[in-house]
């Protein structure tokens, strides 16, 4: 199951030869991190779902980036970015399952 830890909008795009696009991301609500997934929206409208391959804050490698800061996100094999996406950052959370036995039922049988 996937939680939302929060909530951003890209500000600027960098094209860099050999690396491809970083989007330079404000952070507005919550958090984004590395281990996570984000939705992208583009114009109110979902367009992909995506997993972050770098984070970076300034020029550092980070786990994790809090609002209001900014940072630079490089996304795994997606490069259709356009300033203004909105992003909706993601983490997966496990849920632990229960078996519920109903006795009476059995009893009944």
């Amino acid at each position: 199951m996937e939680a939302v830890t929060g909530g951003g909008y890209i500000k600027e795009l960098f094209r860099i030869k050999k690396v491809g696009t970083i989007a330079g991301i404000q952070v507005t609500e919550g958090y984004v991190n590395k281990d996570g997934g984000v939705k992208l929206y583009r114009n109110g409208k979902f367009v992909t779902q995506v997993k972050i391959e770098q984070l970076k804050h300034y020029k550092d490698d980070v786990k994790s980036v809090e609002a209001p800061k900014e940072c630079g996100i490089k996304f795994f094999n997606f490069d259709d970015l356009v300033v203004g996406d909105e992003l909706e950052f993601l983490k997966t959370v496990q849920v632990e399952r229960k078996l519920e036995f109903d006795e009476q039922k059995e009893n009944k049988k």
